[in-house]
Formats: C-alpha cells, structure tokens, sequence
C-alpha cells in the first residue's frame, strides 16, 4: 500500500513539474504538417496509391494528395500582343496553375538511425517532454517511427509486420497481456515492470536491425545538435592535431638533442677549458697587480714620512 502511495505522489510530482516546463504532446496530437514533392500527375485514380507511398516514405501519420498554385505561361495582351500588365501594380501577369503536392503530417526524417539499447524514451539530446502517466509504450515506439531495417516500411501500422515487432518489444521489456506471456504495447509505458525507472533505464530492443527515424517536431532539435557535434568534433579534431604536431616537435627537438648533444658537450667542455685558462692567468695578473699596489702604498707611506723628517730638519737648520 505504501508503495503505491509513493508511486502515486512520484508520478503525480512528475506530471505537474512536466506541465509546468512547457511538455511536449507526443506525435499524433504533437504533429508538423509540410509540402513534400510528389511524382502524382494529378490523377484521381492514383491519389491513394501515391498517398500511401508518401506514408511509407516519410513514415507519416497522414498523407493527402492535393494541388497548389503555380506561376504559369505568361498572359497576353490582345492588343499589344505582349505580356499582360496588371494596372494595380504594375506587374507581368501569368497564368496559374495547378501543381500536385503532397501534404504530409506527423512525418519522420528520412535519414536512418541505428538503436542503441535500450532506447530512452526522452533522448537527452532532444529535450523531449511529456505527461508521463499518459504515455503508451507503442506511442514511443511509433514516435520513434521503430522499424526493421531488413523489411519494407509499411504504409500502416495495422495489419503490418510491426505489430508482432512491437509485440516482441514489449514482452521483452516485460509488458505482458493478463494471464499471457504474450507482449502488450497498448499497455502505460510507467505500467511495466520498472515503473518509472523506464525513463532512465530505457527500453530493451534485441532486434540486430532495428532503426528509428526523428519525428517531424524533433527535427530542428536534431540539426541543432548535429552541429553542436560537428563543432565539437572539429574542435577535438583540432586539439588532437595539435597535440600530435606538439608530440612530433618533442620528438624531433629529443632527437636533435640525442644526437647532437654530445658534440656541443664536446665544444661546451673545449671553451670551459679555454676561459678557464684565461680565467687562471687573469688571476694570476691580478694578484700581481695587488702586490705592486701594496708595493706603492707601503713605498708612498715611507716617502711621505721620510719628506716629513727632511721638512724637520730643514726647518731647524732654518732656526739656527
């Protein structure tokens, strides 16, 4: 009991602290809606095969075949026989005309992307946001558009091979039907056997093949992070061949050292030997320079006294 007590107040905190961050609704209710270029001429009796081929293609929630106004030939004048100018604006007039296109909603990138299980069902990467206590597991799977690589994409999910692939997936996660060991996807993702946990452990895919595509909302997110990836891969790239041109200077500088050390050791040694030949005889100069000094000053010591005395005796001769 008290157990889900707990359980009731985790999810309650989680639902409200999601509403309150601005939560994403997942992919049906969530979906983008764009033109994409189609190859239907315009022909009602093809509309819907194109229509489930722009599903399969894109990996959509819906696909409808329609038309759209184009810039046609030019309008002539009847008078002038040139171009038609419309008197409001000033501009050549052309006709319009009907060009097929195909509305898309709910699509996936096309761009293939190998899982690597488990699966978060919030990528950290793409910010992604929802009420939790809501979620289904196959709304997970779908908006991760999970597919087999090896087999076609279908134009839908019912009555397709993803039912027993997302079947598969769930009981290895531990989804089960009651009394059955048969998997069940329509089951709340936080039902499972790891509760909560699912968000941060991640759902088991076994299958070697399985891909996923980006949802039509997640796009601008996963450009902004390709790039951000690219930056930083250019950045490391950089500093990996920095280092490595810092490891080569290094080398080469020890390998000049190593082999032209002992040759500078060798002339190093001959100029010590030198100046300190100089240096002994500078040395020998200069105590010999000391001794004539304290020659002068002993002899300028002696002259004085004696010139003193002479002073003496010439001033008592000059008494006398």
């Amino acid at each position: 009991m008290l157990s889900k007590i707990t359980r009731l107040i985790t999810l309650s905190l989680l639902t409200v602290f999601l509403l309150a961050s601005n939560a994403l609704a997942f992919h049906k209710e969530n979906q983008l809606k764009t033109n994409k270029n189609t190859e239907w001429n315009g022909s009602p009796d093809t509309k819907k095969e194109f229509q489930n081929t722009a599903k399969q293609e894109f990996c959509a929630f819906s696909a409808k075949a329609g038309f759209k106004k184009i810039q046609g030939d030019p309008i002539e004048d009847l008078t002038t026989g040139e171009q038609r100018i419309d008197d409001d604006t000033g501009e050549l007039v052309f006709e319009e005309v009907d060009s097929p296109i195909m509305n898309v909603s709910g699509y996936h990138s096309s761009i293939t992307k190998k899982i690597v299980s488990p699966l978060k069902p919030s990528l950290p990467s793409m910010n992604l946001d929802a009420e939790w206590g809501k979620v289904k597991l196959v709304q997970i799977l779908k908006m991760y558009c999970l597919q087999d690589s090896t087999k076609e994409r279908p134009s839908k999910f019912k009555g397709s091979y993803l039912q027993e692939f997302y079947t598969q997936v769930a009981k290895d996660n531990g989804y089960l039907k009651k009394d059955s060991e048969k998997g069940d996807y329509n089951q709340q993702l936080l039902d499972g056997p790891e509760g909560d946990k699912i968000l941060k452990v991640g759902i088991i895919i076994k299958n070697p093949n399985a891909v996923w595509y980006v949802p039509d909302f997640l796009e601008e997110q996963e450009s902004k992070n390709i790039k951000k990836e690219k930056a930083a891969n250019k950045k490391n790239e950089e500093k990996r061949k920095a280092d490595e041109r810092r490891k080569i200077k290094k080398k080469g500088n020890d390998q000049w050292i190593s082999e032209n050390k002992q040759n500078f050791l060798d002339k190093f040694n001959k100029k010590l030997d030198k100046y300190e030949s100089v240096i002994t005889k500078l040395k020998t100069n200069r105590n010999k320079l000391i001794n004539k000094y304290k020659e002068y000053v002993e002899l300028e010591k002696k002259a004085k006294e004696d010139i003193e005395i002479a002073f003496d005796d010439l001033a008592n001769l000059a008494n006398q």
